[in-house]
């Protein structure tokens, strides 16, 4: 196995982007991270849109959508679910970063059911490359890519990122504006 990233520019439409925009625009965010930001693997705003949610299946069907319509790229199993049954809206503003991690974290996770791991990670862009400055998007080493030529950065507003999960990826600290994405990952068998 090898790490594979999919990038789709300009996926999604500007309305949908909007759209999501408006589910998550009543609800509270939470800080993502340690208060000690120099041990935490992340500082950013994070919102979640649950199976609760009377927006939850629009949104789960066009992002399932984009997976199934790319599967046989990955090559691997997964099922017809999210992790947790939730997204995660997040915001990265001014100083907001992520660490370079790997997002195969369902092991570590005691709500996890056992049988099942993080197979995809999914990242659409909500936000246009104009409304913030630094917040670049990269992979660490060995990650095989297509349709994205600078092979560097995730841009473009309605722009979606795919890659297994065991792929180290991570955002530099914004300088100025907010980064906003929505993030989701697909569960599938455990590795073999």
């Amino acid at each position: 196995m090898y790490n594979k990233v999919l990038i789709k520019s300009n996926y999604f439409s500007n309305e949908w982007c909007d759209w999501v925009e408006s589910v998550v625009a009543d609800q509270q965010a939470r800080v993502g991270g340690k208060p000690d930001v120099t041990k935490s693997l992340r500082r950013c705003l994070v919102k979640t849109v649950s199976k609760t949610h009377k927006s939850y299946n629009e949104m789960f069907n066009a992002c399932m959508k984009v997976v199934n319509d790319n599967i046989n790229y990955f090559d691997i199993d997964i099922d017809q679910r999210i992790e947790k049954d939730t997204f995660q809206h997040i915001s990265y503003e001014k100083d907001h970063f992520l660490n370079s991690h790997f997002d195969t974290l369902t092991e570590a996770d005691p709500t996890a059911d056992p049988k099942y791991n993080r197979k995809l990670s999914g990242i659409i862009m909500l936000s246009n490359r104009e409304d913030y400055t630094g917040g670049n998007f990269s992979f660490g080493y060995g990650a095989s890519q297509r349709h994205d030529p600078t092979k560097d950065e995730i841009v473009g507003r309605g722009t979606v990122a795919l890659f297994t999960s065991y792929t180290k990826h991570k955002v530099q600290p914004v300088l100025s504006g907010k980064r906003t994405i929505l993030l989701f990952w697909v569960l599938g068998p455990q590795w073999r």
